[in-house]
């Protein structure tokens, strides 16, 4: 009986021994802690998100190969990168025309000659050859360039100014009423 007694006395010293080092953490240490927790739940949520959208990709995978009655073929694959491809182009073209259209605008209201004036070169570069019909049809409006003054270049050093400022004015005004009466009376202000 002895023992059972001993064995229980050393098992409660060692509860209240954990009692008292959780007591001793400080506010820093505790703050911490659940810093830790609350990030570990938001993994713990992020992983469980993750696995659903993966179930749920598996299961559309899974309905699509179950829908489909017929194998796709190489050559039904090839056609279709080739419609793909040729969209692409097209888009692309597109694109390149608006951009064309928009920093040439009087080639968008010859778009029809344009168009045959392109096929002519074909492959150069769509920007170059709408330059160049821009130039041969003398839609270009290069006019030099003017050039207006030469830029200041003293720094940030503004010049004096004429005449006194209404500060000045004003100051003179409440300091020495005399020689403001002289100023205005000769026509300084």
């Amino acid at each position: 009986m002895n023992i059972e007694t001993e064995l229980l006395d050393t098992q409660t010293e060692d509860q209240e021994g954990e009692a008292t080092e959780a007591e001793a953490l400080t506010p820093e240490e505790i703050a911490d802690l659940k810093k830790r927790a609350d990030v570990s739940s938001q993994n713990y949520e992020r992983l469980k998100r993750a696995e659903a959208e993966k179930a749920e990709l598996k299961r559309q995978l899974e309905e699509a190969q179950l829908g489909q009655d017929s194998f796709i073929t190489e050559d039904d694959t090839a056609k279709r990168l080739r419609e793909l491809d040729a969209k692409l182009a097209r888009i692309e073209e597109k694109t390149q025309l608006d951009s064309i259209y928009s920093q040439y605008p009087s080639i968008k209201d010859k778009s029809a000659e344009f168009d045959e004036f392109r096929q002519e070169y074909h492959g150069v570069a769509l920007d170059k050859v709408a330059k160049l019909f821009a130039v041969e049809k003398d839609m270009l409006d290069e006019s030099p360039a003017r050039k207006g003054l030469e830029k200041a270049r003293g720094g940030k050093r503004t010049p004096p100014t004429q005449g006194n400022t209404s500060e000045d004015i004003a100051r003179l005004r409440t300091t020495n009423y005399r020689e403001y009466i002289k100023q205005i009376k000769a026509g300084k202000i």
